[in-house]
């Protein structure tokens, strides 16, 4: 198993690329950052559909993917029907809804990121309350979500 801390910089080192390759074709920097960790969370979901043991990749977007299966069986699955399948739909089933928790997860914290770099870039007379509440919005959203997924498991 990999260490975090290089794990860390092995993340954050593919993301910059993605940046710096983003802005070399023509995407703007208000809007690379954004698209950048997007694209890592889209492709970050598909090598999590490809664990296939829960020890080899534990991340938030695992735990809350799993939480959200467990949940979803809970509601869909009916104690006195003859089959032991529960009947959930497909894109919350157990490998799928790894894909959809890792991506929406990742485009969260594209958008922290995008509206922290937007608000300290712009001219201070430009900088709004709004741009400041949105951004401080998404980070509490993301902090909260996080500890109720540790807190449930």
């Amino acid at each position: 198993m990999i260490g975090v801390i290089p794990w860390f910089i092995f993340n954050v080192s593919i993301l910059w690329g993605l940046v710096l390759l983003l802005h070399k074709i023509g995407v703007s920097k208000r809007q690379a950052i954004f698209v950048s960790v997007l694209l890592f969370g889209v492709f970050g979901g598909f090598i999590q559909t490809q664990q296939t043991s829960h020890g080899e990749l534990m991340s938030p977007s695992r735990v809350l993917g799993d939480e959200i299966h467990s949940r979803a069986e809970d509601h869909w699955t009916d104690p006195s029907a003859p089959y032991e399948r529960p009947q959930i739909p497909w894109f919350l089933q157990t490998p799928q809804v790894y894909f959809l928790t890792t991506t929406i997860l990742w485009g969260f914290m594209g958008l922290v990121l995008q509206g922290g770099y937007i608000y300290f870039k712009k001219p201070p007379d430009t900088k709004t309350r709004s741009t400041l509440l949105v951004t401080s919005c998404l980070v509490a959203y993301l902090a909260i979500a996080t500890l109720l997924v540790y807190a449930t498991s």
